[in-house]
């Protein structure tokens, strides 16, 4: 099975800024707080909004195949929950993957982090091993 394609999409944003959804409007808001710090310290004459975000909830075999955002400026990753048989010492086990023109970075799903990368950069999620849901909330960024 793989969940990026086959995992339920939680919440859409709408076109006026809102969104529908089932997820805590707590996590979204403080998701545009980050991103908009992020680029007001990084890029200051830029302007970020959320294009797009759902959550991807992955049990025990589940994966994400190699992918990219295109047409996207940004895309990230908030990790809310983690299995125990998912960490840095069990590489590759559900980690994220993500290939640049100096390699693969692999990047271990800590709980409360979040992280952002070019959307045209491509990664993958291999499978994991073990009781329990490595649960996330992934969206897309563009500039304006």
């Amino acid at each position: 099975k793989n969940s990026y394609f086959d995992g339920k999409l939680e919440f859409k944003i709408r076109k006026d800024g809102t969104f529908n959804s089932k997820i805590s409007k707590q996590y979204i808001e403080k998701l545009k707080l980050i991103i908009l710090k992020y680029f007001s310290n990084y890029k200051p004459k830029t302007k970020a909004k959320i294009k797009s975000a759902w959550i991807v909830i992955q049990k025990e075999g589940d994966y994400g195949v190699i992918h990219n955002h295109l047409p996207n400026d940004y895309s990230g990753i908030i990790y809310l929950k983690c299995p125990e048989s998912i960490n840095s010492s069990t590489y590759p086990n559900g980690i994220l993957n993500i290939i640049d023109e100096e390699g693969v970075h692999s990047i271990p799903p800590i709980p409360g982090t979040i992280y952002f990368w070019p959307s045209n950069l491509n990664h993958l999620v291999y499978p994991f091993r073990g009781m329990g849901e490595r649960k996330a909330i992934s969206f897309n960024i563009c500039l304006i």
